[in-house]
């Protein structure tokens, strides 16, 4: 089998009602153009430019119940060395920051549990958190 296309790495056949804000237009050239559900949602796609923006996002996610049990949070940050932008995330700051347990992946205070990671394109990196029922 070839490599898996950005849909494939993010189930989107799978996750019926989807939902992405505040994403780069380079980024949103990379979705299908259909409609965005009202939440909560099975999918939902984030942009971040900050460790403290990513903490804010996925807490607000958990807080005002953005998704439904077992959905995805995606958030997508600037990897490390991109050309586009002077902001980036280094991937091994993230637990510390969002004080995830190593040994079951949930950030603290939520039910919400790392399961994912892989390349957007060239210049984002994604993050898969799951909400846990």
């Amino acid at each position: 089998m070839g490599k898996l296309t950005l849909l494939q790495k993010m189930r989107w056949d799978k996750l019926p009602d989807k939902r992405w804000v505040g994403l780069p237009d380079d980024a949103v050239d990379l979705l299908p153009d259909e409609p965005q559900s009202d939440y909560p949602v099975d999918l939902l796609i984030r942009s971040v430019f900050s460790l403290k923006e990513f903490k804010h996002t996925v807490l607000e996610v958990w807080e005002e119940k953005m998704l439904k049990p077992h959905g995805v949070l995606y958030v997508i940050y600037p990897k490390k060395g991109n050309k586009q932008y002077k902001e980036f995330i280094g991937r091994d700051d993230i637990f510390p920051a969002l004080s995830v347990s190593e040994e079951t992946g949930l950030v603290a205070g939520t039910q919400m549990k790392f399961n994912k990671l892989f390349a957007f394109n060239e210049t984002f990196t994604c993050i898969g958190i799951k909400r846990i029922p």
